[in-house]
């Protein structure tokens, strides 16, 4: 009994061996293909990370005259290696309305960011911001508008009726 467990064990271990090597049409001994793995052990691929660069970040209207629409459109590259999602536009006040592309921007692609200035708000100098969220993880930006609301305030000429 012994001797027929060690004669299985032999043919076993030569069935093993066999199956490790294969032979070349010249008869030479290779090593054979690995066996396909059932599992996907693939490293999980690297999600790229967008990146957003404005041409600019400031914008100086100047002086503007009050009752104006003031409008200034930041233009931006996705600079990243995946898409650009602009989450949420924030203004600093009620007279600043901003607006901005709805679309995932895609790397190498331009998008905007409009902020729109109601110059009824007030007069004289002015600086509002615009805060911009977007999918880049931890970084808001920040974009300005400036100016200066003039309006005519000299006292209207008094009117004459009759002689």
């Amino acid at each position: 009994m012994k001797n027929l467990c060690l004669l299985l064990a032999a043919c076993f271990f030569s069935l093993g061996t066999f199956a490790q090597t294969a032979k070349t049409p010249q008869g030479k001994t290779t090593p054979a293909a690995a066996p396909a793995n059932t599992t996907d052990q693939t490293e999980p691929q690297q999600t790229g990370t967008p990146a957003i660069q404005f041409e600019t970040e400031k914008h100086d209207f100047g002086r503007i005259e009050k009752g104006v629409q003031a409008k200034y459109r930041f233009k931006f590259t996705n600079t990243g290696t995946s898409d650009l999602i602009i989450n949420n536009v924030h203004a600093s006040c009620g007279c600043t309305t901003p607006s901005w592309s709805k679309d995932p921007v895609k790397p190498g692609e331009s998008g905007y960011i409009e902020a729109s200035y109601n110059s009824n708000a007030g007069h004289g100098p002015f600086a509002k911001t615009v805060t911009v969220s977007t999918n880049i993880p931890n970084q808001t930006k920040v974009l300005t508008i400036q100016g200066e609301v003039i309006f005519d305030d000299t006292p209207p000429s008094p009117v004459r009726v009759g002689n």
